[in-house]
């Protein structure tokens, strides 16, 4: 649907939120360029499921995206709602979302640029 992107005070602080996000739309789902590497980050991820599987993904060309990690070195996938850390040094990341029927999915990655 759609990706707004936020910035604290002293543009220190970036948001980057997708909203209303399914697996009909995941083939059109916006990419996030941080600019900056994503050393302190987390990920959010809430609403209706239905089946769904929502991973992030990063990219340094914007075109062939793998699956990011936490800081655990565990993929960053959900099933359900959850919330993750997360480091990269990704030049693109977005949200990739499959097998759900119904789901309607917001994803929020929050991370401090510099």
């Amino acid at each position: 649907m759609a990706l707004t992107q936020t910035s604290g005070k002293n543009h220190t602080r970036r948001i980057a939120t997708w909203t209303g996000e399914t697996t009909a739309g995941a083939a059109t789902i916006t990419r996030y360029a941080p600019m900056v590497s994503l050393a302190v980050s987390s990920v959010q991820v809430s609403g209706t499921f239905g089946g769904a599987t929502v991973v992030l993904q990063g990219s340094n060309d914007g075109v062939t995206y793998a699956t990011l990690k936490d800081l655990q070195g565990n993929n960053l996938s959900f099933t359900a709602a959850g919330y993750a850390d997360f480091s990269s040094g990704a030049a693109f990341i977005k949200p990739s979302i499959s097998g759900g029927t119904g789901d309607s999915l917001n994803i929020t990655v929050s991370h401090w640029a510099g």
